[in-house]
């Protein structure tokens, strides 16, 4: 059974430390002994994977720590005196928030990150946002390909600072960092996810057609079943945020979404599990944005063609444009031939004006 999560004093990871660290007389290499000390005499102190020493910090000296960008004069006072800052730490935990679950869906949560090889997994009963805490880790240095999910979300985010229910149980909500090269187009990354969760849900459903809505949104029969938010992290660092309705009945959608809404228990897809979904969309995922090309090739354009809902249809965007979608290009961005001349979309929302619907049967 999963421990649930708890909510406790503040947390910090720390790397493995240096033969010149000192800590309170502490010995060098007591970042590197498996039993390691305890420095806080709280018998709390425990070897953690990838090479992290753990301490629960419930001094009051110590609460007033509340977010990453606190953390090097922490580290400094620490692990100094030498004077330098060491190496940032993999994660934070800041007064106040869960703490992370030791199994997720029956199993451990390191397995699961070894069977979906990313560095790090973080699996919470509940979180406000995956998206801003994956966001946090980022900013602190976290690898390419970190996942956070949650079982539940009190605060999920869709574009345009929209909510998106995620409750418990009902859906896969997971957020993973990738890193990308300057050159890369930030419109292509939801683009390419988007293919990706198509992927991953025709291959554990191969009666599922889903399309793709530019710019991040998945569809099933015209309903949405899933979206996608990517949002910036720092300088080359993009946290990609999915949410996918697996489970959920048309009476639990709220009535404002009712008519819009889709999962895919209601597309007949019944019985498949969050880690089924999770692994599939990380493995396809990998394989179109790890890294993410510059531009689609003739392949993955005849790829994103093939599930692009819009083509052909009226739309009018939220700049008030309105014409005919006539594809998507190399770059991401939605074209859209208004009065003989087409214009290439890069950013806001776009919707259909017409009643047809392509793709998504």
């Amino acid at each position: 059974m999963a421990r649930r999560g708890r909510r406790r004093g503040c947390c910090v990871f720390l790397p493995h430390g240096d033969p010149g660290d000192r800590w309170s007389g502490v010995a060098p290499d007591f970042g590197r002994r498996q039993g390691g000390t305890d420095p806080l005499g709280d018998g709390r102190d425990r070897q953690l994977r990838r090479g992290c020493h753990h301490w629960n910090f419930c001094d009051q000296g110590f609460r007033g720590f509340t977010g990453a960008e606190g953390l090097p004069p922490l580290c400094h006072l620490l692990l100094g005196p030498r004077g330098g800052v060491p190496p940032l730490p993999l994660c934070v935990r800041v007064v106040g928030q869960p703490e992370a679950l030791d199994d997720w869906e029956g199993r451990p949560v390191e397995e699961w990150a070894r069977l979906w090889d990313v560095p790090l997994l973080e699996a919470y009963d509940e979180l406000p946002s995956t998206n801003d805490h994956l966001r946090v880790l980022a900013e602190a240095g976290a690898a390419h390909f970190t996942v956070v999910i949650a079982d539940a979300q009190t605060a999920g985010k869709g574009r345009g600072g929209k909510h998106w229910e995620s409750p418990s149980g009902m859906g896969l909500w997971i957020s993973f960092l990738v890193r990308i090269d300057s050159e890369v187009p930030p419109i292509l990354v939801p683009i390419l996810v988007g293919l990706a969760a198509t992927h991953a849900l025709e291959r554990l459903c191969p009666s599922l057609r889903p399309g793709i809505k530019w710019p991040n949104d998945i569809e099933v029969e015209g309903r949405k079943l899933g979206g996608i938010l990517c949002e910036g992290a720092g300088p080359g660092a993009v946290v990609v945020g999915v949410g996918l309705n697996l489970h959920q009945g048309i009476e639990d959608f709220d009535p404002g979404l009712k008519g819009r809404a889709a999962s895919m228990e209601m597309a007949g897809c019944r019985g498949v599990s969050r880690c089924k979904v999770a692994g599939e969309l990380l493995s396809a995922a990998r394989s179109l944005v790890d890294p993410p090309p510059p531009l689609l090739d003739e392949r993955l354009r005849q790829e994103v063609r093939d599930r692009d809902i819009l083509t052909g249809r009226a739309v009018r965007t939220e700049a008030g444009v309105s014409g005919q979608a006539i594809g998507i290009g190399a770059d991401g961005a939605l074209l859209v031939e208004v009065e003989g001349r087409v214009q290439e979309i890069r950013a806001g929302g776009v919707m259909p004006i017409d009643s047809g619907a392509k793709g998504a049967t």
